[in-house]
Parts: structure tokens; sequence; C-alpha cells
């Protein structure tokens, strides 16, 4: 770890606590300094550990927990015990221009899908349409982070993922066991200005993290989450279960990256993402206004007894979480537990309100 983070690090001040329920809060630059500056310890290049740091609190600021925080000590345990390397990037296997092959080479998933975008972004505007297939990157996080990186530079993309055949907790409509992951899916549209229409989702019910979030705060799970054998249900039932082996197909078959079998050998994320330069099919302006335009029309609803307004799909993490606030982000106790036997051992200070 560098001498400038190890300081700041430890210089770090700002957290609170609620002695009441033993929640505890830090701000976002404390949460911040000390994941980059943990990233650091393991492997990481600054630049990439900074990266993974914004990418978790903006989930956690969005509202999306189950790819906030509780990733943080998940990623630390990757990259220190493996499969994760922390130190690995992006390497093109295959270059024919608008069809890129890669290997994620066991990196963090949120710096390989990082990668793989910007790729996908410079071919798009070379070519007007590109794909990128990756294989054996470790888990990343929300796919909507590299949607809105593409849709910013006008490019709509569209991301396939799965496990490489490991991670199986989806059963089949009416099936007892899992046989598939939750294989999510995403797509990217550019708006004039953001929010883009941003949709990332899992083909199970709920995404895993959401379950896990769930389950550690001991609340009630909803009999369509789960059926009685504790696998994930598909959402929609045959329509969510049809998406998800598509994505089997794309994302572990065409990736070489793998498909579900008995006793699969990884559980590394691999996927396919499809890039699409929009200047390239239509003037931007144009295509701009009829985006709004018909996106007012169907927003222009009468609305049920207490319904909420219409939010287009990118709208709804653009209002934040309730969980973060003048007083920081709310760490759980269980997280505080986790975080700390994740750093355990390296040269890293804890936030203060986690001591």
């Amino acid at each position: 770890m560098s001498h400038n983070n190890t300081h700041l690090v430890r210089k770090m001040k700002g957290s609170e606590m609620r002695e009441e329920t033993g929640e505890r809060y830090c701000s976002l630059d404390e949460l911040k300094l000390f994941m980059s500056g943990t990233f650091v310890e393991i492997g990481m290049m600054s630049d990439d550990a900074d990266f993974m740091a914004d990418v978790i609190l903006s989930a956690e600021m969005s509202g999306h927990d189950c790819h906030g925080l509780r990733r943080f000590p998940e990623y630390v345990d990757s990259g220190r015990r493996g499969p994760c390397i922390p130190s690995a990037r992006l390497h093109i296997e295959r270059d024919r221009g608008s069809t890129v092959i890669a290997n994620g080479n066991r990196g963090f998933g949120n710096i390989i899908l990082r990668d793989a975008t910007k790729i996908a972004i410079k071919r798009a505007k070379l070519h007007g349409v590109s794909a990128i297939t990756v294989k054996g990157s470790d888990a990343g996080g929300r796919l909507a982070d590299y949607c809105e990186i593409a849709a910013e530079a006008g490019v709509a993309t569209i991301f396939l993922a799965n496990e490489s055949g490991g991670g199986q907790q989806v059963a089949p409509p009416g099936g007892i066991e899992p046989r598939l992951s939750t294989n999510p899916i995403a797509f990217g549209i550019p708006r004039a200005k953001a929010p883009h229409l941003i949709l990332d989702m899992a083909t199970s019910a709920v995404s895993h993290g959401r379950l896990s979030e769930a389950k550690d705060r001991g609340e009630p799970l909803p009999d369509t989450w789960t059926n009685g054998f504790g696998a994930l249900r598909p959402f929609g039932g045959y329509k969510g279960f049809g998406l998800a082996v598509i994505v089997e197909a794309f994302a572990g078959a065409l990736t070489s990256g793998g498909t579900v079998k008995r006793d699969p050998k990884s559980e590394n994320q691999a996927f396919l993402l499809i890039a699409i330069d929009v200047a390239r099919f239509r003037d931007t302006v144009e295509f701009s206004a009829e985006v709004e335009r018909f996106i007012a029309y169907v927003k222009d609803v009468p609305l049920e007894n207490e319904a909420k307004e219409v939010r287009m799909p990118g709208e709804g993490g653009r209002l934040g979480s309730s969980r973060s606030g003048s007083r920081g982000i709310l760490v759980r106790p269980f997280l505080v537990d986790r975080i700390k036997d994740a750093v355990r051992g390296l040269d890293i200070s804890l936030p203060t309100s986690m001591v």
C-alpha cells in the first residue's frame, strides 16, 4: 500500500454510531478511502481500486444494497484467498475489428466489465455495431453501471451474463432443484441527458444478492421468490425461465465460458456485450426527440388510486437510498463484522465507527 493511501486512511474521521441499535454511519469520503486503500493493499492498481470503491458506493447510494457495501468483504476475500487475482486485466484473445473475444483472467468483474465496455464503445464508433465476448471474469457488480457509461457516449448496449455453469440457484418452473444461475440481462438506451433508459435485472424472481440481503436483515421471504425447497424461482414463470435459457446459450456457450451441468468447475462470470452506435442508424437529435416523446406519452397516464408516478427504467436509482444522507452511509452490524473479518491482518485502519 502506498504511503499516501496509508496516511489518508489513518486520518479518516467523521463517522457516527447509533448506540441504541448498533447501526453505524460512515461518511462517503471515509468509506471510499478505506475501501480503495484496502483494494490497493491486496494488490490492485490505485486507479482500479478507486473505481471499485466508486461503483460500490454508487450502488449503495442508489438503493441497490445487494451490490453495495455487502459486496466489499466478498471482493476482499476473493482477492486475498482466491479465486480472484486483483492485478489481473482483460486480455484480448482474438480481434477482428467489430468482434472481440477476450478473457478476464480471473480479474475483478467490475474492472473487466469497465474495460470491455470501453472496447465495445470504441469499436461501435468505428464499425456501427460491435460485439465482445468475455469469459473467466470474477463476479462483477451492476451491469447498469456499464450501460450508463456507454449511453453517455451515445452508444446503446445489451449485456447477457452467466456464471460459467456454476452458481446454480434458480429452479425451472415446477422443478425442485436449481439448474440455472440468476443469469442477468441489461440494456442501455441513450437519452438526450441522464438518466438514460437503463434496465438491469436478474432472470430470477430476485437476484441472489437481494435474497441474501433480506435473510441477513431477518426479513420474511415472499413465496414468490423461492419454491418450497429453497431454490429461487424464475421471474414471470416460463417467460423468465425462457430468457435465462437464452442467456445461458449466449453468455455460456458462445463465449466458451461454460454452461450449466453437474459439478461445474467454475463460477466465473462470462458475458456477451453488444454495442450499437446510435448515430450510425439515425440522427441523434431525432432519435433522442422520439425517445422523449414516447416516454412522455407513456408517463402521462391516469393512475390508479394511491399509485405512484410512472418511472422509466433508469430513473429509480437516481432517487437515491433512504439509507444515506447527511449522516453518511448506514452500515448494519452484521456487515461491520464481515468487513472486520475480511481486512483482518491487512495494514489498513478501519473507519472510526467500526473500531
